[in-house]
């Protein structure tokens, strides 16, 4: 009996002890995975801490660059002369011939309003600028021909036959016939001939008429 007590306690004690390393087991895994995702969940935080602190630093380096490339821009056209609503254009044309420099004034139009001396010269690339700020541009051109003030009276070929003329110049210099006459220059001599042909230049209108008359014109 006595064996068979020991025998039964030994078994006891057996299973006790299995028993209870099956709970030190659970307690122990238990609490290795509450651990485990404890420490999961906080990379996980910090991981997107770290990506939102990144997308934040993006974003302020962007605006930063932005802040800066306005500040840079700002900076340059500051202080510096542009074309405003108020500034004044003047044109001047230089007709060497005629010795003469006509003027014209301007308001800017839309298309210059905010430029500056490069690009003003790019724009008017005919002109050369004789003075450049926010108040006055002046912007000149050298023409090496007669003014509009100027006339001509010359030779135009009609049918084939030269006719004496009288000819009007644009502001370009450009001269363009205004007036043909019915006077073929064969009827003149050759040395009036020779007049008509090299052309002559009157400032007057009324000097135009005049010459006009002595030929019966």
């Amino acid at each position: 009996m006595f064996k068979e007590w020991i025998s039964d306690l030994k078994k006891f004690l057996l299973n006790k002890n299995m028993i209870i390393a099956f709970f030190l087991l659970l307690v122990i895994g238990f609490t290795f995975g509450y651990n485990f995702t404890t420490i999961l969940d906080k990379e996980s935080q910090s991981k997107q801490i770290d990506i939102k602190n990144d997308k934040q630093n993006i974003e302020n380096v962007r605006k930063n660059k932005e802040d800066g490339s306005n500040i840079s821009v700002n900076s340059i056209n500051e202080g510096k002369d542009i074309i405003k609503s108020n500034t004044q254009i003047i044109f001047e044309r230089e007709y060497i011939k005629s010795e003469y420099i006509d003027k014209e004034i301007e308001k800017p139009s839309k298309d210059i309003l905010g430029m500056n001396e490069s690009e003003i010269k790019n724009y008017y690339h005919d002109w050369n600028i004789i003075n450049f700020d926010s108040e006055e541009l002046v912007l000149r051109k050298v023409i090496d021909s007669y003014s509009p003030n100027n006339y001509k009276i010359g030779v135009a070929k009609k049918d084939n036959v030269d006719y004496i003329a009288v000819y009007c110049f644009n502001k370009e210099g450009e001269e363009f016939i205004d007036y043909i006459s019915q006077t073929p220059i064969s009827m003149l001599s050759k040395e009036e001939q020779g007049k008509f042909i090299r052309g002559m230049i009157f400032s007057d209108i009324d000097e135009v008429y005049r010459m006009l008359e002595n030929y019966d014109l």
